[in-house]
């Protein structure tokens, strides 16, 4: 699974309206699939977020760095039902979702 150039666009615009990305959460572990020439339309469309048209994610890393660079996440966690890409969460989202995790 992956971000692409239109999920960026969706979250730089909600961002914009007020939209806090400081505590995140992904549905399994998200992979970067942006090109260098998305990266300058990002960053001409929304300027004010500070997205270094030079700095280009690998196609296929992983996209918290990106996340917290991007849009200022302080914590980025994944959810995902095995260890195998590394979720910091481990949950089968076929099962309820645990006391522990309410309000979170």
């Amino acid at each position: 699974m992956g971000l692409v150039y239109s999920n960026f666009r969706v979250f730089f615009s909600a961002k914009r309206a007020g939209t806090s990305f400081e505590r995140t959460l992904t549905v399994g572990r998200q992979q970067m699939y942006v090109s260098a020439n998305e990266v300058g339309m990002l960053a001409r469309e929304f300027p004010e977020f500070n997205i270094a048209p030079k700095s280009v994610p690998r196609f296929g890393e992983y996209c918290e760095p990106w996340l917290r660079s991007w849009l200022g996440c302080e914590t980025v966690d994944s959810i995902d039902a095995s260890a195998y890409e590394g979720a910091t969460i481990l949950h089968d989202m076929n099962d309820a979702i645990s006391d522990q995790w309410e309000g979170r």
